[in-house]
């Protein structure tokens, strides 16, 4: 006769609240360093990476939601860091879109900029109607 012995059973604990936000602290931190090396990289080969509005955006081609420039000129070298936002009448046919210029450079010097365009629907098309160095009007 032989005699076989019971595996034993194993109960594991339900996930507790701090398991789940451990495991979302820990896709927060890897997230960003998987893609820094893929965006310094695109950087480097392509000279800018940018993330653009959408189409109803006014020149949504002249004002990126974000772009980041490498400047390698004779005497500026660093980073131009472009953000664009509706800063007015958002919803309307009369819109104006606050953009800052910023530079994170390592030689040479680059002021900060900020201005204002202003812009006018008519039918389908966006038309500029002013454009202000400084905050936009509210």
């Amino acid at each position: 006769m032989t005699e076989t012995t019971p595996e034993p059973i194993v109960v594991k604990p339900p996930m507790t609240v701090r398991g789940c936000l451990w495991r979302a602290g820990c896709l927060v931190i890897w997230l960003p360093l998987i893609l820094l090396p893929i965006v310094l990289l695109a950087l480097a080969v392509q000279g800018e990476v940018a993330l653009w509005h959408g189409s109803d955006f006014p020149d949504g081609h002249e004002h990126p939601f974000l772009q980041v420039k490498l400047l390698m000129d004779v005497e500026t070298r660093g980073l131009n860091v472009t953000r664009s936002y509706i800063a007015s009448g958002q919803g309307s046919d009369a819109v104006c879109v606050q953009t800052a210029v910023n530079y994170m450079l390592w030689q040479g010097e680059g002021e900060p900029a900020r201005y204002c365009d202003c812009y006018v629907r008519s039918e389908d098309r966006w038309a500029l109607q002013s454009t202000a160095s400084g905050e936009c009007p509210e």
